[in-house]
Formats: C-alpha cells, sequence, structure tokens
C-alpha cells in the first residue's frame, strides 16, 4: 500500500470501485465527474488514470 492511499484511505476505495466499471461506464463517470464538485475531483482523476491504464494495455497487448 502506497503511502498516499495509507494517508487517504478513500483514495483505495475510489480505485477499487473505479477498477470494477467497464469501459462504457468508465467513460460516462468521467463526462458526470467533470461538470460535479470538488469531493468528486478525486474520482475523477482515479477515474481518467485508469482510462490511461486500460488504453496502454490495450495497445500493449495489440501486436505492432
Amino acid at each position: 500500500m502506497s503511502r498516499r492511499t495509507r494517508k487517504h484511505p478513500e483514495k483505495g476505495v475510489i480505485r477499487d470501485q473505479v477498477c470494477d466499471l467497464n469501459d462504457s461506464e468508465l467513460s460516462s463517470l468521467i463526462r458526470d465527474l467533470r461538470f460535479s464538485t470538488r469531493l468528486d475531483q478525486a474520482a475523477l482523476a482515479e477515474a481518467e488514470r485508469e482510462q490511461r491504464r486500460r488504453k496502454r494495455r490495450k495497445a500493449a497487448s495489440t501486436p505492432a
């Protein structure tokens, strides 16, 4: 567990929830959170990171 996650355990919970979403749910969440409050900024950031991770994994798994 990283120092940041220990300091802010809610970030680990958010990460777990975001990782469980499928691609379209993830995109919808990002779109919705962009127009919401500051409290949702951590969730937005985590959802965007997960989306980038998935794109990188997908690009890495497809042969060049």
